[in-house]
């Protein structure tokens, strides 16, 4: 996607939830997107998806434009890129059977005749770990982590080629998570699927994830390869992110305590055309330059963006 934006209208004026976003998503990789709640990230993941229509920009996958097709078009495509949602109890329709809502998936894609899709339904729920009769039960029947194995199931069985994976672990419990989790990397690594694993759980995305961009006020702030962005956090919400991490305890040099809200997280939300650096008021090392210029992502070492005045 490329300077991508999405407003929204407020009583207050217009709402920038997504402001400029550029982002390069690799076939067969995992890029995490991380930041605090209201960022953006699920604003983009539905610009992505085609449900929110984006104020500019433009979306391809693989040369394909995805902004500038019609309707009926998109919805050939669409087969490519699928979503697994937060919530897997409201993205399953309570009234159907497991197999009929995987079933319709293909349906609707034209993927197998009517006589072969309860052959393909039973294979691809044993590919998510699921016994075949599993298709026979409504969503109620099945735990958390179920639901969310089959909201995968759901994804993977039109073969996409893009999944956007919104916060798929943050409702279960820890062991559940892990298990999620490896099944994503091992479905990833069996067919070469690309993921974007959106998160607010930097421990989840250090697991996952082969790049990471970081999210703040509608705009990336960095990005950068996994192992460069673990080892040299640059950005200073970057920074932030890591030192409120519990389970990120471990020092590294250079990372910053905590600077106070002070009441600056919704600067973003006022205006479509906010001047300076969104994370200004809460930054401990902004200069006058941060509070009129807005920073750009520029490149600081071998794959390593950062949109800072003081980096």
């Amino acid at each position: 996607m490329t300077d991508l934006a999405v407003d929204f209208a407020s009583t207050q004026g217009t709402v920038r939830a997504v402001d400029g976003v550029t982002l390069t998503i690799h076939s067969g990789e995992t890029h995490g997107l991380v930041g605090e709640s209201g960022c953006g990230k699920s604003t983009l993941s539905r610009a992505i998806m085609g449900l929110i229509a984006p104020s500019r920009g433009s979306i391809h996958l693989n040369g394909v434009d995805l902004t500038r097709m019609s309707r009926r078009a998109i919805r050939r495509e669409r087969h490519r890129l699928q979503m697994v949602f937060q919530d897997n109890g409201a993205a399953l329709d309570p009234r159907w059977l497991v197999g009929r809502s995987i079933a319709e998936a293909l349906q609707t894609h034209g993927i197998g005749s009517a006589a072969d899709r309860p052959s393909r339904v039973a294979r691809i729920l044993g590919d998510v770990g699921l016994p075949p009769e599993a298709a026979a039960r409504y969503p109620r029947a099945f735990s958390g982590g179920q639901r969310q194995r089959i909201g995968i199931a759901r994804a993977l069985a039109v073969e996409p080629e893009l999944i956007l994976c919104d916060e798929p672990v943050s409702a279960l419990d820890v062991s559940v998570q892990a298990q999620i989790l490896n099944l994503l990397a091992d479905l990833q690594d069996r067919r070469g699927i690309a993921l974007l694993f959106i998160s607010h759980d930097l421990s989840v995305v250090e697991h996952m994830s082969d790049r990471v961009s970081v999210m703040y006020g509608g705009r990336i702030v960095e990005t950068a390869e996994r192992r460069t962005f673990w080892l040299s956090p640059t950005h200073p919400y970057t920074r932030l992110l890591f030192a409120s991490s519990p389970s990120l305890g471990r020092q590294r040099s250079g990372t910053a305590s905590p600077p106070p809200a002070d009441g600056a997280w919704d600067l973003h939300r006022t205006s479509a055309s906010g001047d300076g650096c969104r994370f200004k008021a809460r930054c401990r090392q902004a200069m006058p330059r941060c509070l009129t210029e807005t920073p750009q992502l520029r490149l600081i070492g071998p794959g390593h963006h950062v949109a800072c005045h003081v980096v």
